[in-house]
């Protein structure tokens, strides 16, 4: 353990002195700049880049170079399949990409994020993008996307369901993903794949802005997606960790501990909620769950009297990419319902500065901020100071506030 303890010291001495230096030459430097911090991140402008760059016709320049990446790196049921090879030879620069394209399957007024398409006499293709980097799914999503495909008669689809996370059972039952995946007409793209592809995209630009701009990109994606804040930080570690055999095994030691640790940190959680409510005789009541880790599992506050809850949901595995809202567990219950559109509406109307959703049994509901707990700290050192305890009920509060304010509690 005790060499354990000295990797540790090390690496936090490394990381202290990198700061140092960053304070010393942040002018030089400037390795906190980045390009889309000024740019609208949000899932609709995600999706625009990456529609603009795989459009052939796009302001980049480059052609075709973007979309024929794409379909190598990260679609190999495209590109290694027959059915698509007349396309891959003779139909990219003909493919037509847009945005935010309304579908009308199963009577689901839906909008396809990114949506690329090409005709050639008899073959028609049609290639539907997903792009899912925050908000969970909606009800059966997935299974009217790929009807709106079957609808559209091509000869040729695709659907590609791009997130860091699986597709749930609410947007399609897992027999029909299965397959989907047996027919190879989806893939399941992750965000850290975007690297590889923007990586090897640069191999071939021809425009240094266009370059940077990846280049900036891939910052993005790495931050966002992958938590990695700073690439010198990550290296520095790497180098201490790879510097001789017992730096091996005791990163590895640390590292077989994480998840232990994360799971005795959301205990502490849940006990910092249960003294908090206790404390400040909250009118909701909580009660600790032994969670597992796993995706869609709650923390669930309860509201005496009344069907609603107020529920903190991890969407993804590993205590990850959590929400907040208003949860009505009552299968009867129907979006179209009086009840639920009062609900979601005076969410919408009360909660500034954070975009207020719909769908399934949550009337109204939110991201919550920190969003990435699984590959960045700052969620887990709130968790130990007590201050993650303390932001999640004063969230709780404005949604309990609203219920009572517009007398929705015991409808």
């Amino acid at each position: 353990m005790e060499n354990v303890s000295e990797l540790l010291k090390e690496l936090n001495d490394k990381i202290k002195a990198l700061d140092t230096a960053k304070e010393l030459y942040g002018e030089q430097l400037a390795s906190d700049f980045r390009v889309f911090d000024y740019i609208d991140t949000r899932e609709n402008g995600i999706s625009w880049v990456i529609a603009d760059l795989l459009n052939p016709k796009g302001n980049h320049g480059q052609k075709t170079l973007f979309l024929r990446k794409f379909i190598e790196v990260c679609l190999p049921n495209i590109h290694t399949h027959e059915d698509w090879k007349d396309y891959l030879e003779t139909q990219l620069a003909k493919t037509q990409v847009e945005t935010e394209v309304k579908t009308w399957a199963n009577k689901a007024s839906r909008r396809m994020d990114i949506y690329l398409s090409a005709t050639d006499g008899a073959n028609s293709y049609g290639i539907c993008i997903e792009n899912k980097p925050y908000a969970g799914d909606q009800e059966n999503q997935l299974t009217d996307y790929f009807k709106e495909l079957e609808n559209r008669k091509l000869s040729h689809k695709h659907l590609i369901y791009l997130s860091q996370g699986e597709p749930s059972e609410y947007s399609v039952k897992s027999e029909m993903l299965k397959q989907w995946q047996a027919d190879k007409v989806i893939s399941l793209v992750k965000y850290n794949q975007l690297v590889d592809w923007l990586t090897d995209c640069k191999k071939d630009c021809q425009n240094a802005s266009v370059t940077e701009f990846l280049n900036q990109f891939i910052k993005f994606i790495q931050k966002q997606f992958m938590g990695v804040e700073d690439v010198s930080e990550t290296n520095i570690v790497l180098e201490s960790m790879l510097s001789s055999k017992d730096n091996v095994a005791n990163a590895l030691k640390i590292s077989l501990s994480t998840d232990q640790m994360k799971h005795q940190l959301i205990q502490k959680l849940q006990n910092d909620l249960i003294s908090l409510i206790s404390q400040q005789n909250k009118p909701y009541t909580f009660e600790k769950t032994e969670l597992q880790g796993k995706k869609w599992e709650q923390l669930v506050f309860k509201i005496p009297s009344s069907q609603l809850t107020v529920c903190f949901e991890f969407g993804g595995s590993a205590y990850n990419v959590p929400a907040l809202g208003i949860f009505l567990p009552n299968e009867h219950l129907k979006p179209s319902d009086n009840l639920y559109q009062q609900i979601t509406e005076a969410c919408q109307v009360t909660i500034s500065g954070k975009n207020v959703k719909a769908g399934g049994a949550w009337c109204a509901w939110y991201d919550f901020e920190p969003r990435n707990w699984w590959s960045e700290t700052q969620a887990w050192e709130m968790i130990y100071t007590s201050e993650m305890a303390k932001k999640i009920i004063a969230e709780v509060d404005v949604f309990y506030q609203i219920l009572k304010e517009n007398n929705l509690l015991t409808s």
